[in-house]
């Protein structure tokens, strides 16, 4: 489904299963439950989407080129270009505050149930957000406010590792923290480690 050419009903509908999946996990809310709450017959909801699993795909999906769009006008901005570490801290609270909306238990359902598209996701982060950390190591490199000795790629690649690794729901039991509370951790540590 192109997100671009979504209709207003396909919208809504996009909208009602993604506030009860990010609340309670896609595995236990029902089709029926979808359709209720956005005032649609199940039949209308399957004339739209062909199942729950193609509605998760499509929340995920139009989440992850929403989330595209705002970074990279956060990293993209007109201070960033001087090298402020700045828009690099954003980033990270960008971050913190989707894996906040997104819940722990959305995000266990997905690595759980859909392992592909738990791969589109870290795909994702490797293609979109390491790209423009690294850009904006680099940029903070020439203007003398991260240090020269670190490695732009080797620098990009520890922070998509650390989220990978880190933000997961065993993760955020065994250090008793929520998935922002971790990503603004993993932020402040390298930012300030990195910085001159």
């Amino acid at each position: 489904m192109e997100l671009e050419t979504l209709s207003d009903r396909q919208k809504r509908i996009l909208d009602g299963a993604e506030a009860l999946f990010f609340r309670r996990g896609f595995h236990h809310v029902t089709a029926d439950e979808i359709a209720g709450a956005v005032g649609i017959s199940k039949k209308t909801l399957y004339q739209d989407f062909r199942g729950k699993r193609d509605l998760v795909r499509t929340v995920v999906r139009r989440k992850m080129t929403r989330l595209e769009q705002v970074l990279a006008r956060t990293l993209d901005r007109d201070g960033a270009a001087a090298g402020d570490l700045s828009p690099l801290m954003e980033h990270f609270r960008i971050l913190a505050g989707e894996m906040r909306a997104l819940g722990a238990e959305f995000i266990a359902d997905v690595m759980k149930y859909d392992g592909k598209l738990w791969a589109e996701v870290n795909a994702f982060r490797r293609e979109h957000i390491y790209s423009r950390l690294q850009q904006r190591i680099e940029a903070g490199q020439e203007a003398g406010t991260v240090r020269s000795d670190v490695s732009p790629p080797v620098a990009a690649t520890m922070l998509v590792v650390l989220a990978e690794n880190l933000l997961t729901p065993e993760k955020m039991v065994a250090f008793d923290t929520t998935p922002s509370a971790l990503m603004e951790q993993i932020g402040s540590v390298v930012v300030r480690g990195i910085s001159i």
